[in-house]
């Protein structure tokens, strides 16, 4: 059991480290962990002897946390907001304060901190969370030249908070970077160019030209 949570963890470390040097399964790897997480909380909750004073009640909650944290890491969408917040937050939010009361006398120190955790990531900007992931200078400054991509998820997350200026400056480098990865990796013409007419798309919205940002971020 404990081997489930250990494995989890490891698992979304490795996930991390894979995804800021763009290494392959790094978009596969949270996903594992969240569902070891499941497991673990559904034989937790069969058992008899749990694991130290880990409940079952506790084992959900942290599931509950973990699929909340992949589904802001991996830009996932969150459903309805109410005052800023997501309604899956606030689901997952009131279970931990649930808990706490529950188990006042024998709460776990896992789920303290996976709370925290998650409580303090709700508030980290999409662009921030892009940013750091995705585009970290100091791992992936080369990368970036040609990581078009990247690129126009963080112009469109600055876009969506209003940060116009910013958003267009990121919105150039993603051309430039598309240019520069049709040359280093001959990709088709036909494939650039679609690319570069979907960022025209995406500067237009972002300059007022046009009400609607088309054809999503890509990816």
């Amino acid at each position: 059991m404990k081997g489930l949570l250990y494995s989890s963890t490891i698992l979304f470390a490795l996930a991390i480290i894979f995804r800021l040097y763009h290494l392959p399964g790094n978009s596969f790897l949270p996903i594992i962990s969240c569902l070891l997480l499941f497991i673990f909380a559904v034989i937790n909750s069969i058992r008899k002897k749990q694991i130290g004073n880990l409940s079952a009640f506790g084992g959900w909650v942290l599931f509950a946390w973990s699929l909340y944290i992949l589904f802001k890491y991996m830009y996932w969408n969150m459903g309805l907001f109410i005052l800023g917040f997501s309604v899956f937050f606030l689901l997952v939010f009131f279970l931990t304060i649930l808990y706490f009361v529950v188990h006042a006398k024998s709460w776990s120190k896992g789920v303290l901190v996976v709370s925290i955790l998650g409580i303090v990531y709700s508030f980290v900007p999409a662009f921030v969370n892009c940013y750091f992931f995705d585009l970290n200078e100091v791992i992936n400054k080369e990368y970036n030249e040609i990581n078009y991509a990247s690129w126009d998820q963080y112009s469109w997350f600055l876009f969506q908070y209003g940060k116009n200026e910013e958003a267009l400056e990121a919105n150039r480098q993603a051309v430039k970077a598309c240019q520069k990865a049709g040359e280093e990796n001959r990709l088709p013409a036909s494939y650039v160019k679609r690319i570069k007419g979907t960022l025209l798309m995406h500067e237009k919205a972002i300059t007022g030209e046009t009400d609607i940002w088309t054809g999503g971020f890509i990816r």
